[in-house]
Order: structure tokens, then C-alpha cells, then sequence
């Protein structure tokens, strides 16, 4: 599925996310969590379990699964430890790549659920950011490496890049505004 010379992008990609995350932080959450959507809910089926204690993000409180904040928070959580994995030391196996580009995936999809006017209230310049770079960045990155196209796996790196920039500037105070509610 993945030439060897697409590991170099994907290694390449998640220097540039890692470079946006804090490690003290995200190492106190757990990678482990489920996230349940609005049909699994419906669907008592497909209902899943989901303990209260595992929605809390340190420094900003509980974090309710589905609002505008989870999925805001969540998104580049998933993708800086899509990265992580990516970026750890020695080869990977293919089902490990799998599985951190699946991660890639689950952040690119709340992502698409987060309102530009919600980030805006946060800061004036974040949606406009979110969704050019961060956003714009996986899925121009993810649809490079699925039809093995490195220039567009380069664009989408380029826009993860950026978005990195803004982020480590921008994520403390992005932070205490959620905290201030």
C-alpha cells in the first residue's frame, strides 16, 4: 500500500505535529479513548460505554463529548498523536502505520465538525487558520498518500507546518479562554 519513500513524508508530517504539541499535556491523557457519536447513541446496538473521567483535558475542566470544544480539542489531539506514533524511533510496522493514519483520519473527521464561528470567539484569527491549515493540511496530506502523489503530500505538510507556527503561539491563550468559559 505505502511505497518506502512515503514512510519519509509520513515521518516528515509528524515532526511538523509534534513540534505544535506539549508533552506534559498530552502524555496526562490517555490515548485509549472512545469517542461515541450522535447515531451511536440512537443506536442502542452500537451503544458504547464511555466512563465521565475520560473526557477531561488537563487545565481546561470536562470537556462534553459532541460539543464544539471536544471536537476542537479532540481533532488536534488525534492528529499531534497520529504524529507522535508516527515519529517514534525505529521501522513500523505497516499496522502501525495504519493505525496512526487511522488516528489522522478520526481527527480530519471532527474537525470538519468544529463552526468557524465557534474558534473565532476563541480568537479572531483560528477559524480562518483551522480550517486553511490545520484542516486544509491532513486532508491535502492523507489524499497525497492514498494516490501517492508527493508533491501534494508536501503541500499538505506545508499547511501543517504553518498551522504548527500559529498553534505553539497561539495555544496557551486559546486555552484559558476555554478555561474562562
Amino acid at each position: 500500500m505505502f511505497k518506502p519513500k512515503n514512510i519519509y513524508w509520513i515521518l516528515l508530517v509528524t515532526l511538523i505535529l509534534s513540534a505544535c504539541s506539549d508533552k506534559d499535556e498530552d502524555s496526562a491523557v490517555p490515548e485509549t479513548q472512545v469517542v461515541v457519536t450522535e447515531s451511536q447513541k440512537a443506536v442502542p446496538a452500537t451503544q458504547q460505554t464511555v466512563p465521565a473521567t475520560q473526557k477531561t483535558v488537563p487545565a481546561i475542566g470536562k470537556i462534553v463529548p459532541g460539543t464544539q470544544e471536544h471536537n476542537f480539542l479532540e481533532s488536534v489531539k488525534l492528529v499531534e498523536l497520529a504524529g507522535r506514533t508516527l515519529q517514534g524511533g525505529g521501522m513500523k510496522s505497516q499496522a502501525e502505520i495504519d493505525k496512526a493514519l487511522k488516528k489522522m483520519d478520526q481527527g480530519l473527521q471532527l474537525a470538519f465538525q468544529v463552526e468557524i464561528n465557534f474558534l473565532k470567539s476563541l480568537d479572531a484569527r483560528l477559524g480562518k487558520n483551522y480550517q486553511r491549515y490545520f484542516v486544509k493540511g491532513i486532508e491535502t496530506y492523507r489524499l497525497g498518500i492514498e494516490a501517492g502523489i508527493q508533491s501534494d503530500q508536501l503541500a499538505g505538510l506545508q499547511l501543517l507546518g504553518q498551522w504548527a507556527e500559529f498553534w505553539s503561539a497561539e495555544k496557551k491563550a486559546i486555552q484559558a479562554k476555554l478555561r474562562s468559559g
